[in-house]
């Protein structure tokens, strides 16, 4: 085994070769190397010696679109902890995120390699989501057995399954158990729907990219034309259905959640179609300070949008419409952030972000069983004691599930003692603040 260092940048980075890729590509997938723990996966490429230059500029749109996932993870706790109305298009964006990140995946392996390897993929993906949810689904339903009333007995087990199923969204609806209603009716498995939203979509996304290249020819042009048909039928499917289905219905429908999917997939081979472009010149400073000012102000009237989109659609019963709005500023600022002439990628890159963002899968499973044990426990807790005490305890073992279940083989182990043992520092601070907070309470 041979190691070759590329230097770009004053940092080094060094990546392993060996006499046989192509024999273990077939056997084991696509070799990745993982910029993050929840960003895309990037290929590594035989002629990464002469390609040096992007590593770079791709880590720094890594860590902006983390820093995305985290602040719509925030804004998902905001809602559930009622601390507004206006959050219900937060799991949309981490929808939307997800998607473009997945799809970029994709995209870098078929033009590094030619091919998508399917089995690798569903392999990456299982490893990646399953462990958590298996564990999420039986410690809660533990707890549930031993002081949920029995209401909540009912309906857990039938949620359970149907996860596991990865058609929670669907049983959900039929069986009448709201996707939302207030902090006096947390359901523990409430947000499950959302889980096999994202299960279906990474289910259906190998194939259907497989299909789309196949027919376009190994064309990129017109391979991004057939998400953009895509995307512009999953954006007339909600006012559609809008006129004759109830808002929950729209809210849960896989149908209608389509367009967040699509929305993502078509930017993330946008970014790849613009980033494969030829270019006749070398790249000048003045240029790039133009693309810089050019893609910052797109970025920028994109979260104008989004903003605007949010504080004026108050009511969920204006989803529909507003869905598309979100999704198309969502998609631009997630286009914006992939380019390296951006002056945003520090701000999206803000650590705090990128470590609610790393873990957003985690989080997303863990806060509404640990907002339902916490008002189980205290029914007269105020919102904001919620979110606070709430969202420090869904961190504490978000870090927990994510280190010492989901990538367990890639970390020293969590009670070691270090200065940046982060896991153990944040246990060790939940549990002081939290045990102040009891003793005030």
């Amino acid at each position: 085994m041979t190691e070759l260092r590329i230097i770009h940048s004053s940092k080094t980075y060094a990546i392993e070769n060996t006499q046989n890729d192509t024999e273990k590509q077939q056997k084991f997938g696509t070799p990745m190397h993982q910029t993050s723990s929840s960003g895309p996966q990037i290929p590594i490429s035989p002629t990464l010696k002469t390609q040096g230059e992007s590593l770079p500029a791709c880590r720094r749109s890594n860590r902006a679109h983390e820093g995305l996932l985290g602040i719509a993870t925030l804004l998902a706790l905001l809602y559930h902890s009622n601390q507004t109305v206006r959050g219900f298009y937060a799991l949309d964006a981490l929808m939307l995120v997800t998607a473009f990140l997945a799809t970029s995946n994709l995209i870098r392996e078929q033009l590094e390699f030619g091919h998508i390897n399917v089995e690798a993929y569903y392999s990456r993906t299982i490893k990646r989501y399953a462990p958590a949810a298996i564990f999420v689904l039986a410690t809660t339903s533990l707890a549930i057995l031993l002081v949920g009333n029995t209401t909540e007995k009912n309906e857990s087990f039938p949620i359970v399954l149907a996860t596991l199923g990865q058609f929670a969204n669907w049983q959900q609806l039929l069986s009448g158990v709201p996707s939302w209603d207030s902090t006096t009716k947390i359901h523990p498995f409430a947000a499950m729907w959302t889980i096999s939203l994202v299960a279906q979509f990474l289910i259906v996304l190998p194939l259907l990219f497989k299909f789309l290249w196949a027919s376009s020819r190994n064309k990129l042009g017109l391979f991004t034309t057939y998400w953009l048909v895509l995307a512009t039928v999953g954006a007339s499917i909600s006012p559609l259905l809008a006129t004759t289905h109830t808002t929950e219905r729209l809210y849960l429908g896989s149908d209608t959640h389509a367009l967040p999917f699509l929305c993502g997939s078509l930017f993330a081979t946008v970014s790849s179609l613009l980033q494969q472009r030829p270019k006749a010149t070398p790249a000048t400073d003045h240029k790039s300070s133009k693309s810089a000012v050019l893609w910052t102000g797109m970025a920028l009237l994109a979260i104008f949008a989004i903003v605007v989109e949010h504080f004026l659609n108050e009511y969920v019963q204006k989803y529909p419409s507003g869905l598309i709005v979100i999704c198309l500023g969502l998609g631009l600022l997630c286009l914006s952030l992939s380019m390296k002439t951006i002056y945003l990628h520090t701000f999206f890159g803000f650590p705090p972000f990128r470590a609610l963002g790393s873990l957003s899968y985690e989080i997303l499973l863990i806060h509404l069983p640990v907002f339902w044990a916490l008002h189980t426990a205290f029914p007269t807790l105020s919102p904001i004691t919620l979110l606070v005490y709430g969202g420090l305890a869904t961190y504490a073992l978000s870090n927990f599930a994510h280190f010492r279940i989901t990538r367990l083989r890639f970390h020293k182990p969590w009670y070691e003692p270090r200065w940046n043992n982060w896991p153990l520092i944040n246990l060790i601070a939940t549990l002081l603040m939290t045990t102040t907070g009891l003793a005030i309470y």
